[in-house]
């Protein structure tokens, strides 16, 4: 980052939350948590949903694991109630006690950062209903992770971020050309897709409607994105172990 802002602290969160995962999966220390709470309280004391993003991909990752039931069933548990905890403390603070309070604070963000700059952008429809949700999500997500290219801003930056999408894409395209099925059914595949899916659904009505915005907040997931690239890329099953164990 070029300053150091809420993003920036983020993206710190990020990457010590994603160390801890990953090397609890390889060795499966119970010190690695340390780093993997320490990342979500970083990223959930300057926002809060960060956190719960985090989080939620750990019920499927510890699922996945190849661990004892008893701790396997204790760690889900766990997880649940920070991400309730999490859920919880962002409802208080947003005052969204019904799904009706839900709707108008979704609606009242998709509209938020629109104001008028060369990089803006309206949801041409209200999001009133689950079918809204379920509608705009495609093109959402997709803006949030791959959004802007080359001609839709006209300032370097913009232009920079557009080629740096594309090439985005492309790598990732051809990276699952060669994906192969020992990797899908690995928990840290799961947990790299949940991670990247999870934070894409909750930030697709934000990044949309600005594309300038979406460049900033891109960021905090873009380590994640690479480290699902440099996974599936690599020729040894042992780089990244396969198993469960170091």
């Amino acid at each position: 980052s070029s300053v150091i802002d809420k993003g920036t602290i983020i993206i710190l969160g990020m990457s010590i939350y994603a160390y801890g995962t990953v090397s609890w999966h390889k060795t499966k220390k119970a010190s690695c948590f340390v780093p993997i709470l320490s990342g979500v309280l970083i990223m959930a004391c300057i926002r809060v949903w960060m956190g719960a993003i985090a989080v939620f991909p750990l019920v499927v990752f510890f699922l996945m694991s190849d661990i004892k039931f008893y701790k396997k069933i204790a760690l889900i548990l766990a997880s649940l109630t920070i991400v309730f905890f999490l859920g919880k403390n962002f409802t208080t603070n947003y005052r969204i006690d019904t799904l009706d309070s839900a709707f108008k604070f979704l609606e009242f963000k998709s509209r938020a950062w629109s104001y008028a700059s060369g990089s803006s952008q309206t949801i041409n429809f209200q999001i009133k209903t689950w079918k809204d949700i379920f509608s705009f999500l495609p093109l959402g997500i997709f803006t949030a992770l791959f959004r802007p290219f080359p001609w839709e801003l006209p300032s370097l930056m913009g232009i920079l971020a557009g080629f740096e999408n594309i090439f985005l894409l492309v790598l990732l395209f051809i990276t699952f050309l060669k994906i192969r099925w020992r990797k899908i059914k690995n928990p840290i595949f799961m947990w790299l897709i949940l991670l990247i899916a999870t934070w894409a659904c909750c930030f697709s009505v934000i990044s949309y409607q600005n594309l300038g915005t979406a460049i900033r907040y891109k960021a905090q997931i873009l380590p994640i994105l690479l480290l699902l690239i440099v996974y599936l890329n690599k020729i040894k099953p042992s780089s990244i172990s396969i198993s469960n164990n170091p």
